[in-house]
């Protein structure tokens, strides 16, 4: 009787028992459900004074850390959860990043400084050190299934906000002095002919460049300016081709004649173009 007594209490109890497994299994959900969020953004600079524009940096690492407190929605082991991503060549991140229930506080880590090769207005390329723009870490709020963008701009002493100005024009040269018509005396310069631009650099500095004339006989020169216009002067190297010109009536030609110009000058506001056509005599 005593035996089976025990029996009918060991039978009542094994349900009880894993009634009771089974509650506290489903009461341990801290991490069961977890989903992500997402942190975007692009990181620029302006590594191309030539371009006019920002440049997406590549190569840049970006950090995102969440505290494991915000993952819980019981308790939690203290400490961190690190997530990184890298720009692309373009300068985009993206960061997925866990979240839960609750809110999560990211803290975004950049960089404060970086050094890139910038190039500069004559093709030269120097190492430059970068500042950032804003702040180097800062906190971005998300919720389980959102996505943030949080772009940021690295900026050196020589590339704080900035504009282009472009100077361009026909490159021709009088090579039929036997027509009347002045129009009908000049033809586009040969293939290879240069120009020689000149300008004052923000820095105060007088800088000097040389470029082809293009194969259509015309000719493009940009460079940024933080000033509102800037003073570009052009003028062509000597070359030598055959002249025609009037001799008493008589139409003969120069072999080998001497063709310069006079130097150009135009002020060309910020963003704005200037039309300058050249005629080497």
């Amino acid at each position: 009787m005593k035996k089976q007594f025990l029996n009918i209490v060991m039978a009542m109890a094994v349900p009880c028992l894993l009634s009771f497994q089974s509650c506290k299994k489903e009461g341990n959900t801290a991490t069961s459900t977890l989903g992500q969020a997402t942190i975007t953004g692009r990181i620029t600079g302006d590594i191309d004074l030539t371009s006019g524009k920002k440049d997406g940096l590549s190569g840049v690492k970006v950090i995102a850390r969440i505290n494991f407190s915000d993952l819980s929605t019981s308790s939690a082991p203290s400490g961190v959860k690190v997530y990184e991503a890298t720009t692309n060549a373009d300068g985009y991140y993206t960061l997925k990043v866990d979240a839960g229930s609750k809110v999560v506080n990211a803290m975004l880590e950049l960089p404060n400084k970086i050094n890139l090769e910038q190039t500069k207005e004559d093709g030269s390329k120097e190492v430059v050190e970068f500042m950032i723009n804003g702040s180097a870490s800062r906190t971005v709020t998300l919720y389980k299934g959102q996505t943030k963008t949080e772009n940021e701009e690295y900026t050196s002493e020589k590339s704080l906000p900035i504009g282009l100005v472009t100077i361009k024009g026909k490159v021709e040269y009088r090579n039929d002095l036997c027509e009347a018509d002045p129009d009908d005396q000049v033809s586009k310069v040969p293939s290879g002919t240069k120009l020689v631009i000149t300008w004052t650099d923000d820095d105060s500095e007088s800088r000097e460049v040389v470029i082809n004339v293009k194969s259509d006989g015309t000719y493009e020169f940009s460079v940024e300016s933080k000033s509102a216009s800037k003073t570009i002067k052009v003028r062509g190297l000597k070359f030598f081709a055959d002249q025609k010109y009037d001799d008493g009536g008589d139409c003969k030609t120069e072999v080998d004649y001497g063709y310069t110009t006079v130097t150009t000058s135009s002020t060309v506001n910020k963003n704005e173009t200037n039309i300058e056509d050249i005629i080497f005599e």
